[in-house]
């Protein structure tokens, strides 16, 4: 699927859209917001216009359009012209590169007798009945729609749907438009058989569980990182493999050599690690001692005393990471 780099804004309210509008966050408020200043006269905008006005990371961007094109607001364009023609059309497509076309990226509203006969043929009322014990209420027609949308129009399994509303309630999101939201940043990267959910479910967990556990160590509390923070703590939980023992001590280290907890830091002694082939916090303390050591012996051979007033440290393991951090930096 082809990356989208401007959208068209489709200025019509219907029920199903003023019901997406109140139950949008704030972020997907602001995006929209945005969208519509940078927007031309005909109702194009393009997203890195709108991205650099908003301090916002880009996956939460990138979710607030899928929100509102899932909600029918935003649908690609490519030029004005092609805007025209978008403003009939319930959803978008978009060719792939051998030809063939590519699935529905928002979902079209049924009406009433177009939803009774998907729930007769071809998506079962027990999974409705499903979904609604998840979210623990009844659905009003609309997001009924959008549930039906998502297997009917998307292809998702309805295991896969329910599961997707499971995680939403984890994260204490109890909104049919929101699993929505979810669930289209799922499709956009090939996510939608029950295994693959959970499975991509189970990982976005587990990251988050890490890096709150990161966000507490560092002292950040619940405010939300910054770009750097979180591709630090990416780098080091998802790229490099870390957990939080490991990081812990390096974390410890840091604040030990330079006292304040920077991510930076931490990310040099990290990066030294991983590229040294270390994983565990057993190899990390060996290696650790290891350097130590060698420092220890490095300096013993040297037979020039120390100069007047100079105190030498106990700890060698601190003195040599602060060197070494202090070096990377350009700190004398």
């Amino acid at each position: 699927m082809g990356k989208i780099t401007k959208v068209y804004i489709d200025k019509g309210l219907s029920a199903e859209r003023a019901q997406s509008i109140s139950e949008a966050e704030e972020n997907d408020l602001r995006v929209l917001a945005a969208l519509c200043l940078v927007a031309d006269g005909e109702g194009i905008a393009n997203l890195a216009d709108a991205e650099a006005m908003l301090e916002l990371d880009g996956s939460e961007f990138s979710g607030a359009v899928k929100f509102w094109r899932g909600a029918g607001v935003l649908k690609s364009a490519k030029s004005a012209k092609e805007s025209e023609a978008l403003g009939s059309v319930a959803a978008v497509q978009t060719a792939h590169k051998d030809g063939a076309v590519a699935r529905a990226v928002s979902i079209e509203a049924y009406s009433n007798d177009e939803l009774a006969a998907v729930l007769e043929s071809r998506v079962s009322t027990a999974f409705v009945d499903e979904a609604q014990k998840v979210l623990g209420r009844i659905f009003n027609k609309n997001e009924v729609s959008k549930l039906v949308g998502l297997v009917d129009q998307l292809g998702f399994e309805e295991e896969a749907v329910l599961a997707i509303l499971a995680y939403s309630v984890r994260l204490e999101k109890k909104s049919v438009s929101y699993a929505e939201k979810i669930a289209l940043t799922f499709y956009d990267e090939d996510i939608s058989t029950t295994a693959a959910v959970h499975a991509h479910i189970d990982y976005l967990e587990r990251q988050n569980s890490t890096v709150g556990k990161i966000q507490s160590l560092f002292g950040f509390g619940s405010r939300r990182l910054s770009a750097n923070e979180k591709k630090y703590f990416i780098s080091w939980t998802e790229d490099w493999g870390f957990d939080i023992e490991v990081i812990k001590l390096a974390y410890d280290i840091t604040v030990d050599a330079i006292q304040e907890p920077v991510p930076r830091y931490t990310n040099t002694i990290l990066k030294k690690w991983y590229e040294s082939g270390l994983s565990t916090p057993a190899e990390v303390r060996a290696f650790v001692e290891e350097e130590a050591q060698s420092r220890r012996a490095t300096a013993a051979s040297r037979t020039q005393k120390p100069k007047k007033g100079s105190v030498e440290r106990n700890d060698e393991v601190e003195d040599w990471f602060e060197q070494r951090l202090r070096q990377s930096f350009g700190e004398q």
